[in-house]
């Protein structure tokens, strides 16, 4: 493997005099097409990592160093790998036997950058531009019309819109919801990239925050099925991390708490039961076009969503558990297919909540014992007595939001997610 990206030397790059041929089997490009990127819902300077074979294509975009990228196929984007090339502005190829694997992401997430400062270039007054030959594709792109003619219905605009009124009502947001200021951060940050669950979880959760505590109450009925009683000061938890249940298991980030919380102390998104608030809790997973996982570092049969459940179950504070415990699962109506493991679980485990016990008694990861938390003992009898399994569907919870200044925006970008 040659170090750096010294194998661009083996490459070739593309552009509108020299396109992309498809017509070969298969390969591997990166790619710069705004006209797609726009579609899909990201920054028109989003770089893809596009493959193809045969018919069957992918378009990757890197997001992080650290987390996978977002994929989408053929059936998703409605192209075939011929469409993709004739609305290829500027690529380079990648050589197979040269470059570094696909699921190098670290690697891959900082050439593209560095691709992305090859590409464009800072002009004095701070603006990005593009290149010349860029320009002209652009415009001929967009049929010899100005890029400002088609400025109000884009979906990069609605976002930056968004982003602008969550950075500046960030008080107001915060008087219903509850992550850290670097998660918040994070996620305006990152809301151009509007096909991740993550970002959409915290759409969610700012816009029933801004509803106020009737917006708490409307986001409780719906992901647990019932009216609930709130606590005194009801808030929306995102990322937060309950005691883990077992020994050498990391934390669980819930994507959405509700309910009976209340911060652990000297913690940033730790949490415990708040015993002096109505004794229910709601721990949320949310999944959009991925499965679970089937495993976890130490035990491959532990699945995810037994893991979610297990820690509701055993979310406790001073020796107390919640009466009633919701375990909810999130996901798009579309792509149900994309979940096999996920929906055979949940229906398993909700309509026999033995076969839940039994995945638990099974686990052959330590159960964890701390100063102020204990695993319970009668855990069979809190599955079958106090748990509630609810699947709902992110296009319900879009379509409730309560009225805001952002509302309507976000069911558009919704809607256009899901054309």
């Amino acid at each position: 493997m040659l170090n750096n990206y010294d194998w661009e030397k083996y490459s070739e790059e593309i552009s509108a005099e020299n396109p992309l041929d498809t017509n070969k089997s298969r390969g591997s490009v990166i790619i710069y097409a705004p006209e797609i990127a726009e579609e899909l819902g990201f920054d028109k300077r989003t770089l893809f990592y596009f493959t193809w074979k045969d018919q069957s294509l992918r378009l990757r975009v890197y997001e992080s160093e650290s987390s996978h990228p977002i994929e989408l196929d053929e059936k998703e984007i409605g192209y075939k790998p011929g469409d993709v090339s004739s609305k290829i502005v500027k690529g380079i190829t990648l050589p197979n036997s040269k470059r570094p694997p696909l699921d190098d992401v670290s690697y891959w997430y900082n050439y593209i950058q560095h691709k992305n400062s090859e590409w464009f270039t800072k002009e004095n007054d701070n603006k990005t531009a593009l290149s010349d030959s860029i320009k002209i594709a652009e415009v001929k792109a967009n049929n010899g019309s100005s890029v400002e003619h088609y400025k109000k219905d884009r979906v990069s605009d609605k976002l930056k819109d968004v982003q602008a009124y969550l950075i500046d009502h960030k008080d107001e947001v915060y008087s219903y919801l509850y992550t850290t200021n670097e998660q918040y951060k994070k996620f305006t940050e990152q809301i151009s990239n509007f096909r991740n669950e993550g970002i959409w979880v915290f759409l969610v959760g700012c816009g029933y925050a801004l509803g106020k505590k009737s917006g708490v109450e409307k986001l409780t009925r719906l992901l647990t099925g019932f009216d609930l009683d709130q606590p005194v000061n009801p808030k929306i938890w995102l990322e937060a991390e309950p005691t883990e249940p077992r020994i050498k298991e990391g934390k669980t980030h819930l994507d959405i708490a509700l309910g009976a919380i209340s911060r652990r102390e000297e913690t940033g998104s730790g949490i415990n039961l708040d015993n002096s608030a109505p004794s229910w809790i709601c721990f949320c997973e949310a999944k959009f076009n991925s499965d679970i996982s089937p495993s976890v570092t130490y035990d491959e049969n532990r699945n995810q969503l037994a893991r979610v459940i297990e820690n509701a179950i055993c979310f406790q504070s001073s020796g107390k558990y919640a009466d009633n415990v919701y375990a909810t699962i999130i996901t798009p109506i579309t792509f149900k297919d994309r979940r096999p493991l996920l929906e055979e679980k949940f229906n398993t485990y909700k309509a026999n909540p033995k076969n839940l016990i039994n995945d638990l008694v099974g686990c052959c990861l330590a159960k964890n014992r701390k100063s102020y938390w204990v695993y319970p003992t009668d855990i069979d009898q809190r599955i079958m007595s106090s748990l509630k399994l609810q699947w709902v569907y992110f296009d319900d919870l879009i379509e409730s939001l309560p009225c805001s200044d952002i509302s309507e925006q976000l069911k558009s970008l919704w809607y256009k997610l899901c054309e």
